[in-house]
């Protein structure tokens, strides 16, 4: 800027005349014009005091090395003026040796002409010259004008490693749902990752440039650092350590550049709009309760401390309650698990368990299982409600005094038929599709040879044998499926005290009790159903 440049050459005792924003406007007694004066230069650029090659750039450090150059040479013409005063090239080097200027002074009384050449590597600046700018500066109107002859190549550190994340990260508020509205029960703060999933990748160091100054001199780069560990519990490297993979499904937590997965998320507070839904690739354990209308999710086990107070429990492995379900009326608590259940006590629930379920009291709940139902620990009563089984029922105390209506069955649970029909359907699809691959193979292992399809018959096999496993596979499990159907029929209900108006069904056949019965089991036999003692 002006202010600078003024306060530079205020600070050579120069004396400004005009404005210097554009140029080096001398006064009409400095010694570069007194120079230009004596060479017999008569030019108007000259006569302005111009004596920078690049009039745009700023004003070089040696600006004042030149003009005390120049006073010099005035004094060895004042001290012998007849005399022959030899050209001269001033070299000038920045300090840290990445620029070199240099500026052509002219022979004065029939002097010889300077060698530019000579004159940088007598100064030791032997790379990155600049040719044109080095004959510009030779010819005469170059004469008395200062340039930048010469750059050096600074080194180029490297960069460091750096981590980018490869999984979505939980956003911060409420978003809308697909009809604009605000869930506020969705927090979505839990990261969900599977086994294999890649995590992050990691950017290796960059080892950088290697640089040099005017002098020949090799300047270093500095390699970049490498992104920190960053491999936690339950993570590893991928082969060539690109790349950082989840080694079990569960949550991800990062703290200071560390990424752990665990298996086993911890709620220590209650369920409700201060954690929203919950939705784990793994176990859960609350140790709060669960308010009405939230939802657990867990890939395997749920352990809830408290109760469960008119919310859904959905587990891929087992459900244990300490505490116990209750809903209000009006409402109800669903628990579905693809192990077992265990609860202390249920009122006004529904629960799935696809083995066994184990309870201490039912009121007024619906409890289905593919295996057994045990309601005997504790009073073991079940009042209201009804209770299905593909195995048996056990329970201590079947009704009340009030004799209230109670129901407890021996048969396939509604989960069941819906999965075997649907194993039937998908059966029966794939068997389409495997007929129609024979078919089509048939077909075209029949064809004339082409080499652009050699390959296809070969590829069709390979992906027909893979099918008819996969059926193999579906069909032994619908086989299992049906072993299972047909043991319904021996299913048996134990009960240590049963009440009037409770029914017992197994496999179809009814039998609704009209007296009180102490310990007995219930069975199916040719013509119904019947109770003997235990």
């Amino acid at each position: 800027s002006t202010g600078w440049k003024e306060s530079f050459f205020m600070s050579q005792d120069f004396n400004l005349s005009t404005d210097i924003s554009s140029g080096t406007v001398l006064a009409p007694d400095d010694p570069l014009l007194q120079l230009c004066r004596t060479w017999g230069v008569r030019r108007e650029a000259m006569e302005t005091g111009d004596f920078l090659f690049d009039k745009e750039g700023p004003v070089p450090f040696c600006f004042s090395a030149m003009r005390l150059r120049a006073t010099a040479l005035l004094q060895a013409q004042h001290e012998a003026p007849d005399q022959p005063v030899d050209g001269s090239v001033g070299v000038w080097i920045g300090s840290r040796k990445q620029e070199a200027w240099c500026a052509v002074f002219p022979p004065l009384n029939g002097g010889t002409h300077a060698d530019i050449a000579a004159a940088l590597a007598a100064a030791g600046v032997v790379m990155g010259i600049d040719r044109q700018i080095a004959d510009a500066l030779d010819r005469e109107d170059g004469f008395l004008r200062l340039a930048k002859i010469a750059a050096g190549v600074p080194a180029q550190n490297g960069e460091n490693g750096y981590i980018i994340d490869l999984f979505e990260a939980p956003k911060d508020g409420l978003r809308e749902g697909e009809q604009g509205k605000i869930d506020f029960k969705e927090l979505n703060w839990i990261v969900n990752v599977s086994s294999g999933q890649q995590l992050c990748e990691i950017v290796p160091p960059t080892a950088g440039t290697d640089g040099h100054d005017v002098c020949g001199r090799l300047l270093r780069a500095r390699p970049g650092r490498p992104a920190p560990i960053i491999a936690g519990r339950n993570t590893e490297y991928s082969a060539d350590r690109r790349y950082l993979l989840a080694s079990i499904d569960g949550h991800l937590t990062c703290t200071s550049s560390r990424y752990d997965v665990n298996d086993l998320l911890t709620i220590h507070s209650n369920v409700d709009y201060s954690t929203g839904n919950i939705r784990a690739n793994g176990s859960v354990v609350i140790y709060g309760d669960i308010q009405p209308n939230f939802r657990v999710e867990a890939m395997t086990d749920i352990i809830v401390h408290g109760t469960v107070t008119g919310g859904t429990l959905i587990a891929g492995g087992d459900i244990c309650v300490y505490g116990g379900v209750l809903a209000s009326t009006g409402t109800h608590s669903e628990l579905c698990a693809n192990g077992d259940i265990r609860c202390k006590f249920m009122e006004n629930g529904i629960a799935y368990a696809q083995k066994n379920a184990y309870f201490e009291n039912l009121i007024n709940s619906h409890v289905s299982c593919d295996g057994d139902i045990f309601v005997t620990s504790g009073r073991g009563s079940v009042i209201g409600g009804s209770l299905t089984a593909m195995g048996k029922i056990t329970i201590s105390m079947l009704g009340n005094r009030a004799y209230r209506p109670t129901t407890v069955k021996i048969g396939c649970t509604e989960t069941f038929t819906e999965n075997k029909e649907h194993l039937k359907e998908e059966i029966a699809l794939a068997e389409r599709k495997c007929a129609l691959a024979e078919e089509g193979l048939k077909k075209l292992r029949a064809m004339p040879d082409c080499p652009q399809m050699e390959d296809l018959p070969q590829k069709l096999q390979s992906t027909l044998h893979i099918s008819k496993m996969k059926l193999q596979n579906q069909k032994h499990i619908y086989d299992e499926m049906e072993k299972l159907e047909e043991a319904v029929y021996h299913g048996r209900v134990y009960v240590s005290k049963a009440f009037p108006n409770a029914v017992v069904k197994i496999n179809g056949a009814a039998l609704k009790l009209r007296d009180e019965l102490s310990y007995c089991y219930f069975y199916l036999a040719k013509d119904g159903i019947h109770w003997s003692p235990r």
